[in-house]
């Protein structure tokens, strides 16, 4: 049994993954679990050097479904670590379907804003929000770490009540953190 900071194992991890792009690909899935299933997918083909401000702040020009590539801005850690770096990882067939399904919702939920070209954020909110000074935050507009880490544990949360019981399921570890690192390990 994991605690609440340890890495998955890896061979669970990757039956999180598979998991929840088999979910993320179904007819009718929700956006909020076809993105998780995104970032989940990016942080695996990073090695789990994916880390979710990275991610927050990753822009369409670094991901490059062509090719098969994306490019991670990594600081190194501590403070001072010195100058961001950036560094490319390739795309597995797996991750590319996965990010193209996502490429798909994400375009569909950006071009209901009224300037959908300025958004170049590949993570976007899902659903309207409400703002701390009572406005709206549109869905399709770039999202926050923080928004991240929340639909990460409220997708965690929702799929593994839905499966609890099911045969074979690995429930989805409660933290980001823990199933990233579980690839870092490898």
């Amino acid at each position: 049994m994991t605690t609440f900071h340890d890495a998955v194992p890896t061979v669970r991890a990757e039956a999180v993954w598979r998991r929840l792009v088999d979910a993320a690909m179904g007819e009718g899935c929700d956006p909020e679990t076809v993105r998780v299933a995104a970032v989940v997918t990016l942080a695996r083909a990073s090695a789990g050097r994916a880390r979710i401000g990275p991610l927050a702040g990753l822009y369409a020009d670094d991901v490059d479904l062509e090719r098969g590539w994306v490019t991670l801005t990594h600081t190194r850690p501590g403070r001072g670590g010195g100058a961001p770096y950036r560094q490319a990882y390739p795309l597995g067939d797996g991750a590319l379907v996965m990010l193209r399904r996502w490429h798909t919702v994400r375009d569909a939920l950006v071009a209901g804003l009224d300037n959908p070209g300025s958004v170049r954020n590949v993570f976007v909110t899902v659903r309207p929000a409400t703002r701390a000074d009572g406005s709206l935050y549109p869905a399709g507009m770039p999202i926050h770490a923080d928004g991240l880490i929340t639909s990460y544990r409220r997708a965690a949360a929702r799929l593994n009540a839905e499966h609890a019981g099911a045969y074979g399921w690995e429930p989805l570890p409660a933290r980001f953190e823990q199933l990233r690192r579980a690839w870092q390990a490898v």
